[in-house]
């Protein structure tokens, strides 16, 4: 009689799901990188022979481009549940809100402001690494650290007490009040932020809101310290910003889990 024989099945193992983030992570590398190298090359430009013009006319064009882009995201994404424009929309709505306000400087104070928007670009990149490879907490932390140093060197360099001054107080403060009303809001529902019934993740349940408490303060004394004391002051709050950030990084990286 025949011997039955018994199908052979291969042990195969599922395979194991690529992680995006490490993919967001180098993409956000490599435009910061990009987006530095394209705005020296801006300013290299306009000392050339009309290149001055080209780009001064060019950058009016990008601007009322890059906010319609913008505003398209905004509606797609208010009007549509697809995954697909859920997933790739709030970056091009984040990208051409950032080229919008590139461009409109530029367009308004020539290549005087470059340095400002070196630490925009780079912060901004920064800033979503941070969030992409930490907690949440420590993306408020950096957030409000971050546009505290970005305070601090803007009116460090000679704004002083002016209309200017005036928008990068407000805009520090209006940031902190963000940063410490979303932890005060969350740490009273156990992490999550509920709006309307529905109830969003944001922090772990044993979310302990002190530190953000603690550097929203700070960052607050220090501007107004700078507005008393003058510039001076403000050129050492800048290594107490990067101090305090690379503390922070050294504390939230052993947090990991």
């Amino acid at each position: 009689m025949p011997q039955k024989t018994t199908p052979v099945t291969k042990n195969t193992k599922a395979k194991p799901k690529s992680d995006p983030t490490v993919y967001l992570v180098v993409a956000a590398g490599v435009l910061m990188v990009a987006s530095i190298l394209l705005l020296r090359q801006l300013a290299r430009n306009y000392v050339l022979d009309g290149g001055f013009m080209r780009i001064y006319m060019a950058s009016r064009s990008a601007a009322w481009i890059c906010l319609g882009v913008a505003i398209v995201s905004l509606g797609l994404l208010i009007a549509l549940r697809k995954p697909v424009v859920r997933a790739v929309c709030p970056y091009v709505l984040a990208l051409s809100l950032l080229w919008a306000l590139t461009a409109a400087v530029l367009r308004n104070y020539w290549v005087n402001q470059m340095m400002p928007l070196y630490l925009l670009h780079a912060s901004v990149y920064c800033l979503y690494i941070v969030y992409e490879l930490y907690r949440a907490e420590f993306f408020c932390v950096s957030l409000a650290t971050v546009t505290a140093g970005v305070s601090f060197y803007l009116y460090h360099i000679g704004l002083g007490p002016n209309l200017r001054c005036f928008i990068i107080g407000a805009t520090l403060v209006l940031v902190l009040a963000g940063v410490l009303l979303t932890a005060l809001f969350c740490s009273r529902h156990k992490g999550a932020f509920v709006l309307r019934g529905k109830e969003r993740r944001v922090f772990p349940k044993a979310f302990n809101p002190l530190l953000i408490y603690i550097t929203c303060l700070i960052w607050f004394v220090c501007f107004v310290l700078c507005l008393i004391l003058g510039p001076a002051f403000a050129y050492y709050c800048i290594f107490a910003v990067v101090a305090y950030e690379l503390i922070a990084a050294v504390y939230y990286t052993f947090q990991l889990k």
